[in-house]
């Protein structure tokens, strides 16, 4: 091991006997402050940089008698893995060297691309991958395979300078801090195409160093704030991964997910939704899921999917049944073609589907057979311009909901091959994009374009009471979601928001809280009652019980305030912490 001494020199030390390290050999040579240093995977070289421009090369294969190799100019420097190349950063620019010989090291290429000062740069875990940072706010990738020849191959964007990146051990994730005091994460497994993940806030000042264990499990960073914050990568996989809700199980112990950027569906395992677990995915869809729906007792999945990897190029769409009772092994039962479908919805006893397709109308299917889809009747809406965004059963089957443009209807679904209508609900300031039911059936809320969510009493279906609206939102109401016991709603708005309301009673709602997100973001309730599930840019969990978040926060709040601190804080007031 090598240790800073006095004079800015190294001082080795012999670790045979951790309990008891021995003082060796003394390396001096540095005239000011040392920035780091590395040993050599093979143990025998010392690789220095420091505030004097010097990066110092020292033969430490005798621990007593360590001698200097070579000095190159630069203090920024960086090794691969397998210590055969040396990044040295200066100025707008990084050179590769090949020091495979320490005292003969051979200058091989230099990379650019940063419009203002460069720093630290980093290799991948396999030593193709070169990432550089810099002031310009840009973390560049390069292709060294042949160092001889480096070849950019992506930069991804900060708001302030970026200090330091690091790859994951895996080489799949890139996370790089800066001035902006967030640490920002990047999957680069397609590297000439990086994906932003999610970004971690809780630093206070810049961030200006970032690594991972050796595992991969723990995100390690440092900052100007006096902290180094350790963050479990396990509980990030959702917040990187989920591309969309799909749904609570009954249970709760099962949330479903689309893929972020991809086709396909995740099963997580929550039964403590803190710490969601990937616990089964659904991959190979032959396009982008377009509806979805989860039965009543959580072992079917229904998709409505696109037949062609993109809006233009499909030739319709496909309905899918999957069992995913099993959540590790979800397998496909049923499929069927159909147009292009927004909407699906099944129900309770899980023997019907209704689809809703892009310009109208809707239909209805018997699924009794898990095997195949058998089309029972058609709904009489209109067609053309208009897509049917939402469906839903009521929770006795014998009513099917749907929103198209301006309007809710109700249908007498209880012969599904003579479906009738029941009702209509009808705005003239906006479409209707998606709405939610109580589970009593009784109590429907509806968002809307216009800025509004809408809460009806529907228990006599033919004629539905508007009992409020919900307004505050800037922007169209794009999801909403009632909890289990009908007294609480979520919105999620393209103003960039989710809200909470407190209904009860109906007639005089009350907005509780507010979620800033950086994009249109949707949200969905837990069956717990009091978790609510958002996805926007990134997938969160919040908890909404005031009394929990208190006993949540106490519980990772160390150390406890104490008597003597209180009186300094505090002087005068009674000693009441606030964590027992």
């Amino acid at each position: 091991m090598a240790t800073g001494a006095a004079g800015n020199a190294f001082r080795l030390w012999d670790l045979r006997d951790p309990r008891h390290p021995v003082s060796r050999g003394l390396i001096p040579g540095h005239t000011r402050i040392v920035f780091n240093a590395r040993i050599i995977r093979d143990g025998r070289t010392l690789v220095s940089a420091g505030a004097d421009n010097q990066i110092r090369l020292d033969d430490i294969s005798d621990p007593d008698n360590p001698r200097n190799l070579t000095v190159l100019p630069g203090s920024k420097v960086s090794l691969s893995q397998d210590g055969s190349l040396m990044a040295i950063s200066s100025d707008r620019t990084t050179a590769l060297w090949d020091i495979r010989a320490p005292a003969k090291p051979v200058s091989l290429s230099t990379v650019g691309g940063h419009t203002d000062l460069t720093n630290v740069a980093t290799f991948g875990p396999d030593g193709h991958i070169l990432a550089t940072t810099g002031w310009d706010h840009r973390t560049f990738l390069w292709d060294i395979t042949d160092p001889r020849a480096p070849r950019q191959l992506a930069s991804v964007q900060s708001d302030g300078i970026v200090w330091k990146a690091a790859f994951s051990p895996d080489g799949r994730i890139l996370t790089a801090v800066g001035d902006d005091d967030l640490v920002r994460l990047w999957d680069v497994s397609q590297p000439t195409a990086p994906r932003a993940l999610t970004q971690l806030a809780g630093h206070t000042n810049a961030s200006t160093w970032v690594g991972f264990t050796p595992d991969g499990r723990t995100l390690i960073s440092g900052s100007d704030d006096q902290t180094v914050r350790l963050q479990d990568m396990a509980t990030l996989e959702l917040s990187m991964r989920a591309g969309g809700a799909i749904g609570f199980t009954p249970d709760g112990r099962t949330l479903v997910t689309g893929e972020f950027a991809a086709n396909g569906v995740l099963l997580w395992s929550v039964p403590e939704i803190r710490n969601p677990r990937l616990a089964g995915q659904i991959h190979g869809l032959p396009g982008q899921i377009t509806a979805s729906t989860l039965s009543a007792d959580g072992r079917t999945l229904i998709l409505a999917v696109l037949n062609g990897q993109s809006l233009a190029a499909s030739t319709g769409g496909l309905l899918q049944r999957w069992d995913i009772s099993d959540p590790a092994q979800p397998r496909l039962t049923a499929s069927a073609d159909l147009p292009r479908t927004y909407s699906v919805a099944l129900s309770r006893d899980g023997r019907r589907v209704a689809t809703g397709y892009d310009d109208g109308p809707a239909a209805l299917w018997d699924i009794s057979d898990p095997k195949r889809f058998t089309a029972l009747a058609t709904l009489d809406l209109p067609v053309g311009g208009r897509t049917v965004w939402g469906l839903q059963f009521t929770p006795d089957g014998r009513t099917l909901i749907n929103s198209q443009g301006m309007q809710v209807s109700l249908w007498d679904v209880s012969d599904p091959r003579h479906p009738s209508r029941q009702a209509a609900l009808t705005t003239t300031t906006g479409d209707f994009l998606s709405f939610a039911l109580s589970t009593d059936g009784r109590t429907l809320a509806a968002a809307n374009t216009d800025r509004t969510a809408y809460l009806w009493d529907i228990g006599d279906r033919v004629h539905p009471v508007q009992l409020t609206r919900l307004s505050g939102h800037t922007d169209g109401v794009i999801s909403v979601s009632l909890s289990p016991s009908g007294t609480e709603i979520v919105t999620g708005s393209s103003d960039r928001a989710v809200r909470l309301w407190d209904v009860h009673g109906g007639k005089q709602p009350v907005q509780t809280a507010l979620l800033a997100m950086r994009v249109p973001a949707v949200g969905i309730f837990s069956p717990d009652g009091h978790t609510v599930f958002t996805n926007a840019d990134t997938a969160r969990v919040w908890e909404t019980d005031v009394d929990r978040a208190a006993r949540d926060i106490c519980a990772v709040a160390t150390p406890k305030i104490t008597q003597a601190e209180w009186n300094t804080y505090f002087p005068g007031r009674p000693y009441d912490p606030p964590c027992p």
